[in-house]
């Protein structure tokens, strides 16, 4: 994350929004890496907010966002 982030801070945040509070304005929406972006891209710059959406969407889940589009909507394997 951010230099600008307090020792501590950016685990916090990660907390807040992968087990936290947070996690309920996005996990369970239709689209949840889009709702989570949407949510990091007012604090964050957009790179940074897609790369962190992306990360934490991964420790959410256990997949990464687009694993199971495709041809094989079950993911690899």
């Amino acid at each position: 994350m951010s230099a600008n982030i307090p020792s501590g801070g950016a685990e916090r945040l990660k907390r807040y929004w992968t087990k936290g509070e947070g996690l309920k304005k996005w996990a369970t929406k239709p689209h949840p890496w889009t709702a989570l972006y949407r949510e990091l891209v007012k604090y964050l710059p957009s790179e940074l907010a897609k790369r962190t959406a992306s990360q934490w969407f991964h420790d959410v889940f256990g997949i990464w966002p687009g694993e199971r589009k495709g041809s094989n909507k079950f993911g690899p394997g």
